[in-house]
């Protein structure tokens, strides 16, 4: 696999610290940190990445790419059934102008059941359950539910936590043991929210395959998993955490900016790709100066959800901006909290709430909390203050919340896969 540059982030809790790495060899340690969520498609990335800030990797490129008409071809349809089968993290939502959205009306998906059909093989004293375990080093993460809500698909790093080879993964919520869809000496990483195309069924991944790095989708079913290739842009820029638009007509996806060497100086912004024209447009950071990352789509469409921080501070806030451009608007300042940063974001299906990996006011380890939208009080999912808690994702009838979580208090230890209630509060 050809070499190529990757970014090196280490942060604790509340903490964000990142530094250039030279071009690696394939094989070689390398690596860039987000907080509590994946790592890039970059083959080189064969060391832990920590959580906190989301990833970023790849030389700065601010011009427009193109895809090829026969790859973006092929996902131009890929969720135009959304308004009916509704929202939550596998689809992103109802989308088109005839989605409930976040003021509509469209019911709840079908699962999964309170309770669950099966006995998880471990629960935690804030009733967390427990739905992965891998010997040695491998680390599940990234939990994405299907839009029906009866099975998870999730990235599984074979070298510890964000440390590749990484492959996609899929659970059925059924008691059964996860299947592999995706394989080889790659980094495959999907992200929770808005990797399914409720229409085709597809999901939709990140990969340094071919010795690029874009964007492909996969079945979900194991016996056909049938891998096509979404994006053609190439190596350079590094694009990554990919998510549909409703209609599955665009991507909105994550680009590094630069390669400022400071530990607090990188930076990185929202863009999104049309599929029908292979033209990419800036979102945010229109100047170069923030450090944007994780977009994703409301249920209704009109509003892309990041995660913002102002180098060199090391605090993420939760910023929303219109999917169209304009005005960004800060969730986190309407928040009733004093202090904490707010980081691996994804929309409730009811478009009401965002749920968040957060450590407010002083906890010692980030825990999964909702955002009320319309700012205001916090609602705790949550309460571990052994482990570290990343990348929720909030089930399509709005009943659950997945999420990864470390198996130590080192938030570089390696995580399973676990499902929580979501409070009587903040369900639908």
């Amino acid at each position: 696999m050809e070499t190529r540059p990757a970014i090196r982030r280490s942060t604790t809790a509340g903490n964000f610290v990142s530094a250039l790495r030279a071009p690696q060899s394939p094989g070689s340690s390398a690596s860039f940190v987000p907080r509590g969520r994946r790592a890039p498609p970059l083959g080189s990335l064969r060391e832990p990445i920590h959580p906190r800030g989301r990833p970023l990797c790849g030389r700065p490129s601010t011009a427009a790419v193109e895809i090829s008409g026969s790859s973006a071809s092929c996902l131009l349809a890929a969720a135009a059934l959304l308004v009916l089968l509704g929202a939550g993290c596998g689809d992103d939502g109802d989308g088109g102008e005839d989605g409930a959205g976040a003021e509509g009306g469209g019911g709840p998906q079908p699962g999964p059941p309170d309770p669950l059909p099966f006995a998880p093989a471990e629960s935690r004293d804030d009733g967390a359950l427990r739905l992965t375990s891998s010997a040695g080093t491998a680390s599940n993460q990234n939990p994405c539910f299907a839009p029906d809500g009866s099975f998870l698909v999730f990235t599984r790093f074979e070298s510890g936590y964000n440390a590749g080879p990484a492959h996609i993964w899929r659970l059925d919520l059924d008691g059964s043991e996860p299947v592999q869809l995706t394989a080889g000496d790659y980094d495959d990483v999907n992200v929770p929210f808005g990797c399914f195309s409720a229409q085709s069924g597809r999901v939709v991944f990140a990969s340094d395959r071919e010795e690029a790095n874009d964007f492909w989708t996969v079945s979900p079913e194991p016996d056909a998993p049938d891998l096509q290739r979404l994006t053609d842009h190439g190596e350079l820029p590094v694009w990554i955490e990919p998510v549909f638009s409703p209609d599955a007509a665009r991507v909105a996806f994550e680009q590094n900016i630069d390669e400022a060497e400071g530990e607090l100086d990188q930076r990185a912004s929202v863009w999104i790709v049309d599929l029908a024209t292979g033209q990419a447009e800036r979102l945010t950071n229109p100047d170069d100066t923030l450090d944007d990352r994780l977009p994703s789509w409301s249920p209704d469409g009109a509003t892309i959800l990041f995660q913002h921080r102002v180098p060199p501070s090391e605090l993420w806030e939760v910023f929303l901006v219109p999917a169209v451009g304009g005005a960004a608007e800060n969730l986190s300042a309407k928040a009733d909290k004093s202090s904490g940063s707010d980081t691996d974001l994804s929309w409730s299906p009811d478009g009401r709430w965002v749920a968040s990996s957060a450590d407010p006011d002083g906890i010692v380890h980030p825990n999964i909390f909702l955002l009320p939208l319309a700012g205001g009080q916090l609602v705790r999912v949550t309460a571990s203050s052994e482990h570290e808690d990343g990348a929720p994702c909030v089930s399509p009838n709005g009943l659950w919340v997945a999420f990864e979580s470390h198996r130590t208090a080192d938030e570089e230890s390696a995580s399973d896969i676990w499902i929580a209630r979501v409070p009587e509060a903040a369900r639908p």
